[in-house]
């Protein structure tokens, strides 16, 4: 498969209703190699490795039926399997998406039931994906359906879609979803799936938890959920729990799982992509659950070299030379060497040609979550360095080295690699860290409840500007004066929270060197109050930043 993956925890995605009799699968899915989702004639979708006990889920789902009345006393269970184009479920822009020609289209589901009243059943459904498994009953006058997508493309292979629905009198209870091998659910902005994607409902990752015995990663994107609602509408988080109201009686979400969380919030993007569907041209209609194209290989002129060379006893750094038409987004925990993983990586640095260079902590620093090299401001030509613990890898005996990298979009590739030998005296001095001084910028109070104050500076000598982590005198004179001493220089302040979504600037002039002084209030753009919790204060000049963390207590 495309993707370097392999899965082995156990994940699953379960229905529960009591009293109900458990039996074989309806429909099973190939997500990677030993991995299997099934749905259970019960109502039951689990994602497993092979051979794991499905008594221990990772994740369950439970939307229980209202108790009294004939609610009571089970109903029938209907099951199904379908796949797109079969007969009677033709859809998307195919001239037989009205399979029995009334002029409407995909107006009976499959559930075996008359939903149109023309006398057939399931003749005019949508069966979506290459694999669609379908269940439902009904319990007085409430009827349940599920439906389970999956598709065998390989940017979407390792994805699971389901949809929830109710139909009837009766209270709407929300779908809950509740871990139980995982840390706690961690809300992402919506903007860490990228300016491309479509808007959508929340998305929640699950780090994973450090008693586990795997590192595998969580994530679930609640599909149509997005635009305002009151509170009851809202959906609640209780560290391992989350509680999604259905809206107009139906929820759609989406569950991915990753050995990393770049490559789960890909995941999440894709699928959120594939919901949403695409537009015919021609026609102007619109189709949900559409498969864009396969990504194309990554050409090798637009891959970077790289070159790894060991920077003192138990430490190397990887360098990426980057120009400005070749990918970057590589997965910073992938790399690997014949059959070494080279591990998470301690700090990513961005030095981009002819401007100072930026540092990000790795993997914790705040506003990474979503994407580091946006963070880092990773554009035009310049040069990524991942800076690890231990000793650098040997070449492969008789091998020209090869360096495996996988792109965040879940891509693989060969980068043409470079080994180099320790670095010694003004070599490695020149692999040190030339930052932004953080005496420049400071808050009080912080944490804050009404308003802090910003106080910063813009510097007059390069002693006062920067700070140098190398081992070796700094690369520059500390009284040589900067260039925008005299001349001034563009200058901001801004509050980002910590997935890196800008919520407010205080500050954006061209100034000259001096203390200035900005305040924030704990609102956005529009003057809404935000929410609890921390926030990253960003002070920007000319290419070169620096961050302060800010907590906002409501």
């Amino acid at each position: 498969m495309l993707r370097n993956r392999s899965i082995f925890v156990l994940l699953s995605l379960l229905i529960i209703w009591p009293a109900l009799a458990r039996s074989g699968p309806v429909v099973a899915y190939d997500l990677a190699p030993g991995v299997t989702a099934t749905l259970g004639s019960d109502g039951v979708l689990a994602v497993m490795e092979a051979g794991a006990q499905p008594d221990v889920p990772r994740l369950v789902s439970a939307w229980d039926w209202p108790t009294g009345g004939r609610t009571r006393q089970p109903g029938a269970v209907f099951t199904a399997v379908a796949r797109e184009g079969d007969p009677g479920g033709h859809r998307g822009f195919s001239p037989d998406a009205d399979d029995d020609g009334d002029g409407l289209t995909d107006e009976d589901p499959l559930d075996g039931v008359d939903n149109d009243g023309d006398g057939r059943l399931d003749e005019d459904h949508a069966a979506i994906s290459h694999r669609m498994g379908a269940w439902s009953q009904a319990r007085g006058p409430i009827r349940r359906r599920v439906e389970t997508y999956h598709w065998s493309w390989p940017q979407l292979e390792t994805l699971v879609a389901a949809r929830f629905h109710q139909t009837g009198a009766g209270a709407l209870a929300p779908l809950r979803l509740r871990l139980t091998d995982h840390a706690p659910w961690r809300q992402l902005d919506q903007v860490c799936l990228g300016d491309d994607v479509p808007e959508t409902g929340p998305l929640f990752l699950a780090p994973p938890s450090a008693a586990g015995a795997t590192p595998r990663w969580l994530g679930v994107v609640v599909l149509d959920h997005g635009g305002p609602r009151d509170r009851t509408q809202r959906i609640r988080t209780d560290a391992h729990e989350l509680q999604i109201p259905l809206r107009d009686g139906e929820v759609a979400v989406a569950v991915a799982s990753g050995v990393t969380r770049l490559q789960v919030i890909d995941d999440l993007a894709a699928a959120a992509r594939l919901f949403h569907g695409m537009t015919d041209p021609v026609t102007g209609r619109h189709v949900g659950w559409l498969p864009s194209a396969v990504r194309p290989r990554v050409p090798a002129d637009r891959l970077p070299a790289a070159e790894i060379l060991a920077d003192g006893p138990g430490r190397f750094e990887l360098r990426l030379a980057v120009s400005a038409d070749q990918v970057r987004r590589f997965d910073p925990d992938l790399f690997r060497l014949a059959d070494r993983d080279l591990g998470v990586p301690r700090e990513l640095v961005w030095q981009p040609a002819a401007a100072t260079a930026r540092d990000l902590g790795w993997p914790d620093a705040p506003g990474a979550a979503c994407d580091p090299y946006a963070v880092l401001e990773a554009l035009g030509t310049g040069m990524l360095r991942y800076r690890f613990a231990g000793s650098a890898p040997d070449a492969p005996d008789g091998q020209p080295p090869t360096l495996t990298a996988v792109l965040a979009d879940g891509r693989t590739a060969a980068l043409p690699l470079t080994l180099a030998a320790p670095d010694t005296g003004t070599t490695r001095a020149a692999s040190g860290m030339l930052r932004l001084s953080p005496r420049l910028l400071s808050t009080f109070p912080n944490p804050f409840r009404v308003q802090t104050r910003v106080r910063f500076e813009v510097p007059t000598t390069a002693g006062e500007a920067y700070v140098w982590d190398g081992e070796g005198p700094p690369p520059f004179e500390p009284r040589q004066r900067l260039p925008f001493a005299a001349g001034g220089a563009p200058v901001s302040v801004r509050i980002y929270s910590v997935e890196g979504k800008e919520v407010a600037t205080l500050f954006a002039q061209h100034v000259g060197p001096g203390i200035y002084e900005a305040a924030w209030d704990g609102r956005d753009r529009i003057g809404r109050t935000v929410a609890s919790g921390a926030y990253i204060c960003k002070l920007q000049i000319e290419n070169a930043s620096v961050t302060k963390q800010l907590i906002f207590v409501r």
